[in-house]
């Protein structure tokens, strides 16, 4: 099967969005990428770090976390490049800004929350 060629989310992709705050785009991935990727994640969660750098966050130790356990990697396309080439790619960007500019309205009608300063800004210059 070929994959999905879009810049951006379809209007029901948008609604499906608002109402359950995911999406899921069947075959946004060629297969080939699929596999690649999937060749690369069983290292990583070993710990095997192809860039040397290490995710943000590692949940858990190989061989001592017990195997019911959650693991959990944030922004593992840190570890490896073959992950960060598809995370970071220009399709990816371009599909998020799409799905952003859709909702650009609920986005403004977010409430703020801090964190808020209040009373003198701090300086910066140490002078």
């Amino acid at each position: 099967m070929s994959a999905q060629r879009s810049d951006g989310p379809t209007a029901e992709q948008i609604a499906s969005y608002e109402r359950d705050g995911f999406v899921i785009v069947p075959e946004y991935l060629a297969s080939e990428e699929v596999e690649r990727l999937l060749g690369r994640f069983g290292p990583v969660f070993e710990h095997v770090f192809e860039t040397g750098i290490a995710p943000d966050e590692v949940n858990y130790v190989p061989g001592v976390t017990p195997p019911e356990r959650t693991r959990q990697l944030c922004n593992v396309w840190k570890a490896d490049r073959t992950i960060a080439a598809t995370t970071l790619s220009a399709r990816n960007a371009a599909f998020a800004t799409a799905q952003i500019q859709a909702n650009a309205q609920l986005l403004r009608a977010m409430p703020r929350h801090g964190p808020f300063h209040v009373g003198p800004q701090p300086r910066l210059d140490p002078s």
